[in-house]
């Protein structure tokens, strides 16, 4: 069954804001951040709700984040762009199969 989740009804529910949600999840961790070894969603959402943000958190919290400033930046201001190509190619194997397969194997390829 598919179900749709409002942001802003859950946020509003949560008593956090959108940059609230944001440091929740520095805490916890994200792709761009470890989070804090012990800090799960539920002790996470407290803390925003107590503190409101990073920045007003106990300093021994603070210190396990470390600077989050360029973690936020890719959710308050990602880096997104317009200059991109859709054309249907062959793909460029030379180019990318050094990233994918170990060189003795690449060595071992026929021409």
């Amino acid at each position: 069954e598919r179900r749709k989740c409002d942001v802003m009804v859950t946020l509003a529910r949560w008593g956090i804001t959108g940059e609230g949600l944001i440091d929740l999840a520095l805490l916890v961790g994200t792709d761009f951040n470890t989070g804090v070894h012990g800090i799960g969603p539920k002790k996470a959402l407290a803390l925003i709700k107590q503190y409101g943000r990073i920045e007003a958190l106990p300093s021994d919290i603070r210190d396990a984040l470390g600077d989050v400033e360029e973690a936020r930046r890719v959710y308050l201001a990602p880096h997104v762009t317009d200059d991109y190509d859709t054309a249907v190619r062959d793909p460029d194997i030379d180019a990318w199969l050094p990233d994918v397969v170990p060189s003795a194997v690449i060595a071992e390829r026929p021409p």
